[in-house]
């Protein structure tokens, strides 16, 4: 599975509906500010998973 599969699921299980894999990957394009130091996607889309409701 990829970031964004496990970013979908993790947002379905929290039943925020709506979210495809392209909608996941453009937000999660957010949050990882250009020029920054490297991080870790990983940690970038539990982050955003996280600040998601349900709606």
């Amino acid at each position: 599975m990829t970031v964004v599969d496990v970013t979908l699921k993790s947002l379905r299980e929290k039943g925020v509906d709506g979210e495809t894999e392209f909608s996941v990957l453009q937000h999660l394009e957010h949050w990882v500010p250009a020029g920054q130091p490297r991080i870790a996607c990983a940690s970038s889309a539990k982050d955003y998973a996280a600040s998601r409701d349900a709606s």
